[in-house]
Order: structure tokens, then sequence, then C-alpha cells
């Protein structure tokens, strides 16, 4: 191999051409190195962009929460949530009360696995208006036709029934606990602020 070598420097004509192709040779592996160096550096400018569009999502998602918690038919706005009249009508006709009879044992064992041994009023309601967002996948499907139903004949979509199911799990939780509803406010965060 050196002998090659060797030999097509010495030849006039094969000098300049090996020089030419070592030559093409750099410049090629100089061009893919940079290449990818570019493609590494838009990458990390990509993440970056990532991380601030989760931002926006996050906080899109909490003004979309906010505004559809703040106009739910079914659940008074005030603090400690409440059901409207027309939440307690609509909860009487489906008996929503029965339906989460019916799955108790499994809501309060999610409950307790969330809850520590010291929580309050507030991180009750916390946890159980998070169930109370699932509240879909925790009832069966006759029970859900029912709902469906309703919302259908209502007009309303389904999330509104996910304050309404909150709410009524809080307060079934709150009671085995022989907690007063009232005591929610007293650990709200937003209400208790030090200045």
């Amino acid at each position: 191999m050196l002998e090659l070598f060797t030999s097509a420097l010495k030849s006039p004509a094969g000098s300049f051409a090996f020089v030419l192709a070592i030559l093409a040779i750099c410049f090629i592996a100089i061009w893919k190195i940079s290449h990818f160096t570019t493609k590494f550096s838009s990458v990390e400018k990509l993440e970056s962009h990532i991380g601030l569009i989760k931002e926006d999502m996050h906080f899109v998602k909490a003004q979309l929460k906010f505004i559809t918690d703040s106009s739910n038919p079914l659940a008074k706005a005030q603090s400690p949530v409440s059901l409207t009249e027309k939440g307690i009508e609509i909860s009487n006709e489906i008996e929503a009360d029965k339906m989460i009879l019916n799955h108790w044992d499994y809501i309060k064992g999610e409950l307790d696995k969330s809850l520590s041994k010291n929580c309050n009023a507030y991180d009750i309601q916390v946890e159980a208006f998070k169930l109370g967002e699932k509240f879909q996948t925790i009832i069966n499907s006759k029970e859900l036709d029912i709902i469906k139903e309703k919302a259908f004949k209502a007009g309303f979509h389904l999330t509104v029934f996910n304050i309404l199911f909150g709410v009524i799990i809080r307060d079934k939780y709150l009671s085995t606990k022989g907690i007063a509803v009232d005591e929610i406010d007293k650990h709200d965060p937003s209400k208790n602020k030090s200045t």
C-alpha cells in the first residue's frame, strides 16, 4: 500500500490526481462534519423552543380549565365549590350519588392512596376533583350511557359533569372523615397567603 502511494506521488500526472483526490476527500469530509454540527445545533434550538411551547400549552390549559370551571352550569364558582340548583336537579335525575356508591370502594381507595395522613379539607377537594375529571373511566358503560343521554338532552358536553362528580365525591369523602365542607376555605392557599 505504501509503495502504491509513493509511486503515485512520483509520477507527474499521478501526483496531481492523487493530491486532487485527497483535497476532494478532505473537502467532502469537512463539509459533512460541518453539516452534522449544524444539524446538531438546530436540534438544540428546537429543544429550547419545545420547552417554551410546553410552558405556553400549560398556560392555555390552565386558562381553559378556569373558563370551563367558572362557566359550568352545574356548579357555583364560589368557594367552596358547590352544586347549583340545576346541578342538584341533574344529579338527582341521573342518580349520581348511587353511581358513586356503586364504585365507592375504588374511589375511596384512590383517594386514600393519593392523600397523606395529615391532609386537610382543601387537599381532599383537589384530589376529589381530579377523580371527578376521570369519572367516565370509573363508572360502567350503562351508567355512562345515562349521563350521555342526559348531556345530549340538556345540550352539555360530558366534561360539564366532571365538577358534579368531583363535588359529590369530595362531600362524601369529607363526611367519612368527619370534616365539614366549610373547612376547605381555612386551608385554601390562595386565601391564606401571608404578607
